[in-house]
């Protein structure tokens, strides 16, 4: 497999979790929309945080908008 260019290939994703993030409150989690190369070292950019942005069962990006759906189990209760 080859890259796009010298500098990689571009990709985003969903963050739901980063090592750091052990050491301090679920308050100042940031989940949310980032960038990053397919190259080493990997260096990854922010682009949108939001408490609730957890694409947890898969997402599309339509024009400008991004679907996603998120699923989470709150008290025993499926929240979809």
């Amino acid at each position: 497999m080859r890259l796009a260019s010298e500098d990689g290939r571009k990709l985003w994703g969903n963050v739901l979790f980063d090592n750091t993030w052990a050491s301090i409150s679920e308050d100042y989690y940031a989940y949310g929309w980032y960038e990053f190369m397919a190259k080493d070292p990997v260096k990854v950019k922010q682009l949108y945080t939001e408490d609730f942005f957890r694409a947890t069962g898969g997402g599309a990006w339509i024009g400008n908008n991004l679907y996603f759906i998120m699923y989470q189990n709150f008290w025993g209760v499926d929240m979809i």
